[in-house]
């Protein structure tokens, strides 16, 4: 035994949030509009119509003189059903004990450990339905907004346990060992109760009516996770290694499309879908890294200071579908591409250093149900980046630099389900920073 730990952390994290909403107004008779010239956008690769019918610029881009162009006085008040609230409180405890099995001649050390966590959660909201309101000429109009005030509370404590082996086979390669569990809580904004629910019309009632709001009853996601990794030094600076993974995630957040039937004050029913988050059941995500770095010092100078980094990375996840209808189908977890590497070329000499990146990742879901999808998922792109920087030191305390963002105006690129219903092209142009750096 080498060393014991232990500690104590508290937070106590608040949130409010208060929104105006969005106050909509005809731009007939508001004053003289303008043709915008929509030819140059992605700098005329993109096949859109040439042109939009807006206010001037100078109008737009001054709130001052947009309200006076809709003669409004004023911002708009905050209204209940853009109020949410959320606080949440932890108390933590952990313990690790460190060992070193050397003395005993056996080349292994370590350490093993437990975190004790415990959660207060409360979280607050309006729950707004906006009705139909029956007219003397037989006509319907939109009424005021009805309010009713929500509140969840939530205790939980989880029991996280560690444990961490590293086995020196030689000198220069060594195996280790992990295995954890852990936790991740919801969002604030996940969590947020509030919900707005608008009757329709007349004329709407044979459309698809949705709404979309957080959901109050989610539950923390914990994983059980199993690591294992070969790792070879040949040099201080230099190595090659091998891993694998293993999670097990409980209670995996997910975004969902639920149809609920929604009765408003004058006794007409509605089916909502109703976008929201839910705790999917069992997830697994399991997969395999392989990284590498050498700098190659035997060159002739200057060449000397040239160097290379690179790593590819392996996934394979899957989690239920969170479609509440229709066959359960598996398919992956958000955001986690399935092949995913990065090159880096380093030159190190003397105070110059340089490194180009270039990182690139494969198709991955972006979210599994979005607002006005039909529930279907939608995906983005395979997407490449190539970046870099160079940095002088100029005195032991003072360095300038030069960062290049998006070298190759890569176009990112996302889609509804299959790629033949496209979704958004965007690009972020290219970006050059210069920095000077003090330090003392």
């Amino acid at each position: 035994m080498k060393s014991l730990r232990a500690g104590v952390r508290y937070t106590d994290r608040t949130n409010s949030t208060r929104d105006t909403g969005y106050r909509y107004s005809s731009i007939n008779g508001r004053g003289a509009l303008e043709n915008y010239d929509l030819t140059d956008i992605f700098r005329g690769d993109a096949d859109v119509f040439r042109s939009v019918v807006t206010f001037p610029l100078e109008t737009i881009g001054n709130y001052t003189n947009t309200l006076a162009a809709f003669g409004i006085n004023g911002a708009p008040p905050f209204l209940p059903s853009g109020s949410n609230a959320q606080s949440q409180q932890t108390y933590a405890e952990y313990g690790a004990a460190y060992f070193d099995a050397s003395p005993l001649s056996i080349p292994l050390d370590g350490n093993i450990g437990v975190r004790i966590v415990q959660t207060n959660l409360g979280v607050s909201g309006y729950y707004q339905q906006v009705p139909q309101i029956a007219q003397p000429d037989g006509s319907t109009a939109t009424g005021a907004p009805q309010y009713a005030a929500i509140a969840f509370q939530d205790s939980y404590t989880k029991f996280l346990p560690s444990l961490n082996l590293r086995y020196h086979l030689t000198d220069a390669l060594q195996l280790r060992l992990a295995a954890s569990t852990n936790l991740a809580a919801p969002t604030f904004s996940q969590l947020n109760p509030s919900l707005t629910l608008t009757e329709p019309g007349p004329s709407q009632h044979a459309e698809i009516h949705t709404a979309t709001g957080g959901n109050p009853l989610l539950k923390p996601m914990t994983s059980r996770n199993l690591d294992a990794s070969l790792e070879w030094y040949f040099s201080d600076h230099e190595y090659v290694s091998v891993a694998g993974f293993y999670k097990k995630i409980n209670g995996y957040i997910q975004t969902a499309i639920t149809p609920r039937d929604i009765t408003f004050p004058d006794g007409k029913t509605y089916t909502y879908q109703v976008t929201s988050y839910t705790n999917a059941a069992d997830a697994e995500v399991k997969g395999a890294e392989f990284s590498f770095q050498q700098f190659f010092d035997f060159l002739p100078a200057p060449l000397d200071g040239l160097g290379l980094q690179a790593n590819f990375t392996y996934v394979d996840s899957q989690a239920p579908s969170p479609a509440t209808s229709g066959p359960v189908t598996n398919v992956p977890l958000e955001l986690l591409s399935k092949y995913s590497y990065n090159l880096i070329g380093i030159y190190e000499k003397g105070p110059l250093s340089v490194r180009l990146a270039y990182n690139w990742r494969s198709k991955f879901v972006e979210t599994t149900a979005g607002v006005g999808t039909g529930n279907l998922p939608i995906f983005d792109q395979p997407y490449g980046q190539l970046d870099g920087s160079l940095t002088y030191q100029v005195t032991q305390n003072f360095s300038l630099g030069v960062d290049a963002r998006n070298i190759n105006n890569a176009l990112k690129m996302s889609y509804f389900g299959i790629e033949t219903r496209p979704r958004t092209a965007t690009i972020s142009d290219r970006r050059f920073s210069v920095t000077a750096r003090v330090t003392y």
